[in-house]
């Protein structure tokens, strides 16, 4: 009979007793398969980049919108050099508009200065000359007014003094020369000679003695006959219509055969005060 061996495996366990088991290594892990597992891998990865792509995304969104409030910040405080030089170069046109000034408008234009008014003074004032002496002048004057003769000497050294002291000599109109008769304005006027109608006003009348030209005619020529007339302004700016109302002797149309005696009616102004 053989002897009991209590290490005899094939014995077989006691009731409620687990059979003994050999030593055994661990179990193996189960097999993978190899196409899902890069699957798997590849879906990671894919997830990993694309949330690393929205990482970025929202951190370059983030720095525009810092960087941008900076710049306008920035351009609010001072403007962009590119700015100032846009605007600091202007347009040919511009330049063109600059240069040259802008004409004045209707109500910036200066208003021209009003022509003086006149007072009546004397109306159809009757005055007269007598042909002097071939060594005398006969003279008028408006503002006295007068009428008289002054020999030759006594004239120059009148109109001498008058000159000296740059005044215009007192008397405003003249007749001399005993062989033709000669009427006319001293050196420093001149006057109008007015035909038939004289000017409508004491302005008009000015005006025409200013720009007129005439200083001196033969009393014998034509021109110079009973109802013509001559404009004046005087020495103390009065205003003189004077009209020719007849001429006495002579021989009219005759170069040598003056009147004696010519006969005005004058009529004057003055400045208003």
């Amino acid at each position: 009979m053989a002897a009991d061996n209590s290490n005899d495996t094939n014995t077989p366990p006691a009731p409620g007793q687990e059979p003994p088991r050999p030593d055994q290594p661990p179990p193996a892990a189960p097999p993978v398969d190899p196409v899902i597992t890069a699957a798997h891998i590849g879906a990671r990865a894919t997830r990993i980049g694309a949330a690393a792509t929205v990482l970025a995304a929202v951190i370059g969104g983030i720095f525009l919108i810092v960087t941008s409030g900076s710049d306008e910040g920035k351009g609010e405080a001072k403007p962009s050099a590119a700015a100032t030089t846009h605007d600091a170069k202007p347009t040919t046109g511009s330049l063109a508009g600059s240069a040259a000034p802008s004409p004045p408008s209707p109500s910036s234009k200066p208003s021209p200065k009003p022509s003086p008014a006149y007072a009546l003074i004397h109306e159809d004032l009757a005055m007269a000359v007598t042909l002097p002496g071939c060594s005398e002048v006969a003279l008028l004057d408006f503002d006295a007014p007068s009428s008289r003769t002054a020999d030759d000497e006594l004239w120059q050294t009148e109109k001498q003094e008058a000159e000296e002291q740059n005044e215009s000599v007192a008397a405003d109109f003249v007749y001399s020369n005993c062989a033709k008769g000669y009427l006319g304005v001293p050196d420093s006027k001149q006057a109008a000679h007015w035909e038939e109608q004289p000017p409508a006003s004491p302005e008009a009348c000015a005006q025409a003695s200013r720009v007129g030209g005439w200083t001196a005619q033969p009393v014998s020529e034509a021109r110079l006959k009973a109802k013509s007339g001559f404009c004046v302004v005087t020495d103390q700016g009065n205003v003189v219509s004077l009209q020719i109302t007849r001429l006495v002797g002579g021989e009219p149309g005759s170069l040598f055969g003056p009147p004696e005696r010519i006969e005005f009616a004058a009529t004057v102004w003055g400045p208003e005060a």
